[in-house]
């Protein structure tokens, strides 16, 4: 049997999938196939004050990292202001939301441990935007994929 060494991923700025989900735009740079199924990476652009749901990941850690604009971000009952260039690891278990806390659109990194999700984001983007706007119907979707919706994050005021 001979040994061949994997070969590089290279992914050029402003290229990737990319899919609608909840207003927000998702661009997959490294998925599944990509990695062997240890990590997937993609970067989330929300619009000016968008935000996601109170979530709960039950099978991958995230990781976000704000590479423009600055988000609130919740972690349990934890909150962290997130500027340009800010990490926080989101362990598996504990409920989080994120949201674009300026009026003009925002980007985060996100790398997700072990991969997987990427096809939470795919499925959702297949549906149409009333169909993601509807809590139930989501919250079936999320659950297939080992995702729990547990509705509006509490925000900090101000």
């Amino acid at each position: 049997m001979e040994f061949r060494e994997p070969d590089p991923v290279i992914v050029p700025e402003g290229e990737g999938q990319v899919v609608t989900v909840l207003g927000g735009e998702v661009t997959f740079k490294l998925v599944s196939d990509d990695t062997g199924d240890a990590l997937a990476m993609f970067e989330i652009r929300l619009a000016g004050k968008g935000s996601t749901p109170l979530h709960v990941h039950h099978r991958e850690d995230e990781s976000l990292y704000v590479v423009e604009g600055e988000f609130e971000i919740q972690c349990g009952d934890r909150h962290f202001k997130a500027p340009v260039g800010m990490l926080v690891f989101l362990p598996r278990d504990i409920p989080h939301a994120f949201r674009n806390l300026g009026d003009k659109p925002a980007r985060l990194v996100s790398l997700s441990t072990p991969a997987g999700i990427e096809t939470f984001y795919q499925d959702v983007a297949q549906l149409p935007p009333e169909v993601q706007a509807d809590a139930s119907r989501m919250t079936k979707v999320a659950k297939k994929h080992g995702i729990e919706i547990q509705g509006a994050p509490q925000w900090k005021k101000g």
